[in-house]
């Protein structure tokens, strides 16, 4: 999901068409920056952290992280400098996998399986709407920290990962927070409008686990067709189709080919294969994953001799576990939108 895609969602005046043709012409990539400084949620080489990527950079904070303590404690906020998220809005995307150490760690490690592939740990970047936020409320302004936020949020939605997205939506449910408090507490008069409410929010929340459903659970061709067609417009597509690569990867090798029968499982990997190629989402590391051979037995069942390794092999035997499995991944991928 890029900026002009989140912010159509949000429901803001429609670009003008200088800023359109801006849109189809990518900026430059956070990802050769940021990538070395941010941890990664397993270990991957020439990941060397920056101060507020440390495990206590922001434990100071960690006792008022709810309910807006955080805006009350100026002491600590004020300490923080984060001028670089200034710095960084002239990036307008973050393909972390296409860069190094990513891409490289992927490259090196080819046989891993899809879950073992490391992401970025997004953590510190919640931190930094936080402080940065209440450095603006206590200085009575809060637009330069708004643009940073909103700036930082449209960042992570483009690294086109279901977490990534979903953090950069609640970003703007931290502004909000900020805002109204602002507001009421008579520190600024007014601020710069955001085309958002808190019901935008919340709708676009499960609209991006909605769409996510459609590529991980068993998909429906025509629509994951017209979705993977408009991924440059509508929110969490990529993101989507990514989760459905990397979850689907498990049942593909199995489901391709159902004997006669059997359950037909085969348009999850079918239609999959429809979207990548339909979509001009980036998502390098879905695609190199989806384009690998056959997964090796211990990412469908454990060793090669486990029950169900062995199951997942055998004609009709194997419905159940099909069924189980993808029955697993929807669940993980939907929540409470997939009931």
């Amino acid at each position: 999901m890029d900026v002009a895609c989140l912010r159509g969602v949000a429901g803001a005046e429609p670009l003008p068409q200088a800023d359109l043709d801006d849109v189809d012409r990518p900026g430059p990539d956070v990802a050769p920056t940021l990538n070395h400084q941010l941890g990664a949620d397993w270990p991957v080489a020439g990941v060397t952290p920056a101060w507020w990527a440390k495990p206590d950079a922001f434990a100071a904070l960690t006792p008022y992280k709810s309910d807006g303590g955080w805006l009350d404690h100026p002491e600590l906020t004020s300490t923080y400098d984060l001028a670089f998220l200034a710095e960084w809005r002239r990036f307008d995307h973050w393909t972390y996998d296409g860069s190094d150490p990513y891409a490289a760690h992927y490259a090196a490690h080819p046989q891993d399986c899809p879950a073992a592939a490391p992401i970025p740990d997004f953590t510190p970047l919640v931190w930094f709407a936080k402080v940065r936020l209440a450095q603006g409320y206590h200085e009575g302004d809060l637009a330069p920290a708004m643009a940073d936020v909103e700036h930082l949020a449209m960042l992570l939605a483009s690294t086109d990962t279901l977490v990534g997205t979903l953090i950069g939506v609640a970003l703007l449910g931290i502004e909000d927070a900020a805002v109204e408090r602002a507001l009421a507490d008579g520190k600024v008069a007014s601020v710069p409008p955001r085309p958002w409410t808190e019901d935008d929010r919340k709708a676009l929340k499960a609209a991006i686990f909605a769409v996510s459903g459609v590529f991980v659970s068993q998909p429906d061709p025509a629509l994951a067709e017209t979705l993977a067609r408009r991924a440059s417009e509508l929110p969490g597509v990529c993101a989507g189709i990514f989760e459905g690569a990397m979850r689907g990867l498990i049942l593909r090798d199995a489901v391709a080919h159902p004997w006669p029968g059997e359950v037909d499982y085969s348009g999850l990997a079918t239609t999959l294969d429809r979207a990548l190629a339909d979509s001009g989402c980036a998502i390098p590391l879905a695609r190199a994953q989806w384009a690998r051979p056959p997964l090796p037995a211990a990412c469908t069942g454990g060793e090669p001799r486990d029950a169900a390794s062995i199951a997942f092999r055998l004609p009709y035997a194997r419905s159940p576990v099909i069924a189980m499995l993808h029955g697993l991944a929807s669940d993980a991928a939907l929540g409470p939108y997939g009931r």
